[in-house]
């Protein structure tokens, strides 16, 4: 099998299979005269071929894959059209393509729609002994492919889960962070909305370790953390950028609420008992984002009020200087 089909997602490789699975449709059209269906093969055939070219993560992409496994579907109900028999063998392998291309949910809706109008057309075909067979054959069938696709989803649910959150706290990693503040400047650039970057530093986090144990400073930056979780809104990102260092992207957010936020979380942390003999003080960096900005330079605007902040003595916030966008040469 060649290479670049081997690297291919399981979607991307279903998505090929439908373009492909319509082909004999397309001349089984030309050899029944029949342009309508030779048509409507080759425009699926188009579609489904942009789809397989398009990013899967792409904001379509659901929609795509949607409208991909109708591509057996219409081979399927040709196929019956000629000779109803062909039903059973033919339904169950599409059966197995929507549980493995849609999410469960709308796998079993869809399977519910094809068995049901796949029955009406076979009550005309098959006898009542036969037509239960098929229905009761269907229904256990599905039974087992709900089994193993619920048990899939959830699997690809955990593996996402640990590619986008810091084991230790649960918050979101470094990767992640970055791709929510590339998304925020996006939505400035296209909008105008505005989003506030906090970077949040825990100071003095090495004496921390060294007078209480590694073991202490971990329940320190869970119990940060938790206490940072119950200050912000379920719209903003917190994340853990590495060590003792946390970032928090406040959406829709100007410089003002952000500062206010800011205040609070410092003398949260400051009151806050965390069961070790030393008190525990923050120091934040804040940055708004500006027109034309990028997110190096995003980033290390807020880094350089961080840094500013504990040059001043830290447990103090410290906002970034305003940035001009560099000048573009014609």
């Amino acid at each position: 099998m060649p290479q670049w089909l081997m690297g291919l997602s399981l979607h991307k490789k279903l998505e090929l299979f439908a373009v492909l699975l319509l082909i004999p449709f397309c001349f089984g059209g030309l050899w029944n005269g029949n342009a309508g269906n030779v048509a409507g093969a080759i425009i699926a055939s188009v579609f489904f071929f942009l789809s397989f070219l398009t990013p899967e993560k792409h904001r379509y992409s659901c929609y795509a894959r949607a409208l991909t496994a109708m591509g057996p579907g219409l081979v399927i109900w040709w196929i019956v059209s000629f000779n109803p028999t062909y039903a059973s063998y033919w339904s169950f392998p599409f059966m197995l393509f929507l549980y493995f291309q849609l999410n469960l949910c709308r796998a079993i809706t869809a399977n519910l729609v094809f068995v049901g109008g796949l029955t009406l057309i076979l009550t005309q075909y098959l006898d009542a002994p036969m037509l239960a067979r098929f229905i009761a054959a269907h229904a256990l069938a599905n039974g087992f492919a709900i089994f193993f696709a619920h048990d899939r989803q959830v699997n690809e649910d955990r593996l996402k889960q640990l590619a986008t959150t810091d084991s230790l706290t649960g918050l979101y990693n470094r990767r992640e962070a970055m791709r929510s503040l590339q998304y925020a400047l996006d939505i400035k650039s296209r909008y105008g909305q505005s989003s506030t970057l906090m970077i949040i530093d825990l100071d003095h986090f090495k004496k921390i370790n060294d007078h209480n144990g590694h073991i202490k400073g971990d329940e320190v930056l869970v119990t940060f953390s938790r206490l940072m979780k119950d200050r912000v809104r379920s719209s903003d990102l917190l994340a853990r950028l590495g060590g003792e260092e946390f970032l928090l992207l406040l959406r829709h957010t100007g410089l003002r609420q952000a500062g206010e936020l800011a205040q609070q979380l410092i003398q949260c942390c400051r009151e806050h008992p965390f069961d070790i003999a030393q008190a525990v003080t923050i120091s934040i960096g804040v940055a708004e984002c500006e027109d034309g900005e990028s997110l190096a330079t995003w980033l290390k605007a807020a880094d350089d009020a961080l840094y500013q902040a504990k040059q001043e003595g830290r447990d103090r916030l410290s906002y970034a200087p305003e940035r001009k966008p560099a000048r573009q040469v014609a």
